[in-house]
């Protein structure tokens, strides 16, 4: 059985730069988890057609956490260029609770917690860019449609103009200006605050109900 059924999917995600596979384990310790053969997994890989012209590095780890209230949740981890990593968490994201899957869904007053998550993990990582979104993760800002693996999702590839495009679409995002100064206009259309680490947070009025 899936561990999380159904959906909406609400996604914490964030893209990092990591020069040792072993930091990897450092994404989990929240959640107390031995991730060892997993890891083993992940530097092994495995193949994405059948003429091995890409092998995908990604682990899925099940976890319960308590944001807000207690909740299930799937951290998928995977290598989206050399040394490139999306850390993607996802929970149950219906607003409404699903009794019959033991599942508590999100309400709009619990938005809080997991923007509160998202500042905690940048304060923790200093990553590149991270947000929270429904059925999406950041991969979003690149402009590519690539399978991964790839050239494209180098993190010099990600424009503060695909930033302006997709950020509409998230709950909260967190943009880390070592990448790249966002301009003043960006900044200026939408509602936002500085952070540590040269962090730029922006955050919509979440309305959508399901």
């Amino acid at each position: 059985m899936t561990w999380i059924q159904g959906g909406p999917l609400l996604e914490v995600s964030f893209l990092i730069y990591c020069d040792s596979i072993t930091k990897l384990e450092c994404f989990v310790n929240f959640a107390n988890l031995e991730i060892n053969m997993d890891i083993e997994k992940f530097v092994d890989g495995y193949e994405y057609d059948f003429e091995n012209s890409i092998i995908i590095h990604s682990i899925e780890i099940d976890f319960i956490a308590q944001i807000g209230r207690t909740r299930k949740g799937t951290i998928y981890i995977s290598e989206i260029y050399f040394e490139t990593y999306v850390v993607d968490l996802c929970f149950f994201g219906s607003a409404f609770d699903a009794v019959e899957w033991n599942q508590v869904g999100i309400k709009k007053d619990e938005y809080i917690y997991f923007i509160g998550l998202l500042k905690e993990l940048y304060e923790i990582f200093d990553f590149r860019v991270g947000g929270i979104a429904l059925e999406d993760d950041i991969k979003v800002l690149y402009a590519s449609e690539q399978p991964w693996p790839n050239i494209d999702y180098q993190i010099v590839n990600l424009k503060c103009t695909e930033l302006d495009k997709k950020l509409s679409e998230f709950v909260a995002l967190i943009w880390n200006e070592k990448i790249e100064q966002l301009d003043t206009e960006v900044k200026a259309m939408h509602v936002h605050q500085k952070i540590k680490n040269d962090g730029i947070m922006f955050t919509n009025d979440w309305q959508e109900t399901f």
